[in-house]
C-alpha cells in the first residue's frame, strides 16, 4: 500500500467516516495518557498495551456512549480501562485459586482410590 492507514484507504459513506474520525480523534488524544497510567499498575509492558488496546476496542464498539469533550472522554475511558483491569485481576485470582486448589483434589481422588483398595482387600 502507499503507506496510508487502512481506515483511510477503505471507501465509507460520511456517517462511518465522523465515526472513523472520531474514534481517530479518541485515540490521537488519550492513548498516550492511558498507556501511562495503565503501565503503572500493570506488570509490563504488553499487558498496558493490550489493557489500552482493549479499552478503545470497547470505545470503538461503543461510540457513540462515549462522551463528548476531552475531560468527558477521558473519564469515560479511564471508567472503561479500570473495569477492564478489575475484570482480569478477578480472573487471575479466580485462576490462582483453581491451580493451588488442583494437588489438592488430586490427593484427596488418590486417598479415595486407596480407601477402596484397601476395603475391598479386607473384604
Amino acid at each position: 500500500m502507499s503507506g496510508q492507514p487502512l481506515a483511510s484507504a477503505l471507501p465509507v459513506s460520511g456517517t462511518e467516516s465522523a465515526t472513523a474520525d472520531r474514534l481517530a480523534g479518541l485515540f490521537d488524544a488519550h492513548h498516550q495518557r492511558l498507556y501511562r497510567l495503565t503501565r503503572r499498575r500493570s506488570s509490563g509492558s504488553d499487558e498496558a498495551q493490550d489493557l489500552v488496546q482493549d479499552t478503545l476496542l470497547k470505545g470503538a464498539l461503543a461510540i457513540r456512549s462515549v462522551p463528548d469533550g476531552a475531560a468527558r472522554e477521558e473519564v469515560w475511558l479511564v471508567r472503561v480501562l479500570v473495569n477492564l483491569r478489575h475484570a482480569r485481576w478477578r480472573r487471575e485470582a479466580v485462576r490462582r485459586r483453581v491451580m493451588s486448589a488442583r494437588p489438592l483434589d488430586s490427593g484427596i481422588e488418590r486417598a479415595t482410590q486407596e480407601s477402596r483398595t484397601i476395603a475391598r482387600r479386607l473384604v
